[in-house]
């Protein structure tokens, strides 16, 4: 109980700023439940999206859904957390970066390929934009000083690999720069080995597979972002999300023939090795905090 609370920084140490309330505010409705009603209603929520996704297919959609539940916790985390207001919202300014620019490219890029239809597309831009800029101009209004240049300024100083930081926190950032590029390499290798039927390769079901590697490259991104800042929830939440959502998730498609055995395989055994470094790396710290 003592980690939840630490996680969710609860009591706050400091009062939210609207940057970050905007932020916890936005990432439980958008990320949060949403994702939750993909994973449990994926059909309803497919009737919005009209994809052209097979009965082989709606694992993969429940796929994405839950990845959009792991981003809502990560978002809730970083808001709370002082890291994100001291030394500045270099964290949660970060996120408008990723989601302006990363989000939209790939998105069109899925549909250019035709993996993705127009109106799945359209509604995660609009999404990711909307709140991307709604950020900026929050921020913008609650700093006298705020500038671009300043905008930038404070996303460096959060992702820079180089600035001075213990060696966990090194250490974390480094492997969240290896998912974030892993994760575009990751659907590819899956189906030419043969984990993943190439058979979903060119259709809707490959996008939503994609869809779901994306938001490991987002959940990076967050993982970069907060190491950068010395986040000291983030590693309890990149490690509760796992254990308590992931696993579990990916378990069940697996046993009822919703996604391949080997794809869950995989994902269960990379999910459990990186709680396994994320513990041998944090333990220490948290264990000192709490005496």
């Amino acid at each position: 109980m003592d980690l939840i609370k630490k996680m969710l920084s609860i009591p706050l140490e400091r009062p939210l700023t609207n940057t970050q309330r905007f932020t916890f505010v936005s990432a439980t409705i958008a990320y949060i439940i949403a994702g939750l009603g993909m994973t449990f209603t994926p059909g309803l929520w497919n009737m919005a999206v009209l994809l052209d996704v097979a009965a082989g297919g709606r694992g993969y959609f429940i796929l994405a859904g839950a990845g959009l539940v792991d981003i809502g916790l990560c978002y809730v985390v970083l808001s709370r957390n002082k890291s994100s207001q001291i030394p500045n919202h270099g964290p949660l300014l970060g996120t408008v970066v990723s989601r302006l620019l990363i989000i939209n490219a790939i998105l069109i890029t899925f549909y250019t390929q035709g993996i993705i239809n127009a109106r799945f597309g359209l509604m995660f831009s609009i999404l990711d934009s909307t709140l991307s800029i709604q950020t900026y101009i929050i921020w913008s209004r609650e700093n006298k000083d705020a500038s671009f240049m300043k905008f930038l300024q404070e996303i460096w100083s959060t992702v820079n690999p180089f600035s001075a930081k213990p060696p966990p926190y090194m250490i974390f950032q480094a492997l969240g720069f290896a998912q974030f590029f892993m994760s575009f390499t990751a659907t590819s290798i899956l189906m030419s080995s043969g984990v993943v039927p190439s058979t979903i390769q060119g259709s809707h079901t490959e996008g939503l597979l994609r869809s779901y590697f994306v938001t490991m490259a987002v959940h990076a991104v967050l993982q970069i972002l907060a190491s950068g800042a010395r986040n000291d929830s983030f590693p309890i939440a990149s490690v509760f999300y796992r254990v308590i959502w992931n696993i579990p998730v990916f378990f069940l498609l697996a046993m009822t023939s919703q996604i391949p055995r080997g794809l869950a395989n995989i994902l269960i055994i990379y999910d459990v090795m990186f709680i396994v470094v994320t513990v041998v790396l944090f333990a220490r710290e948290h264990r000192v905090k709490m005496k």
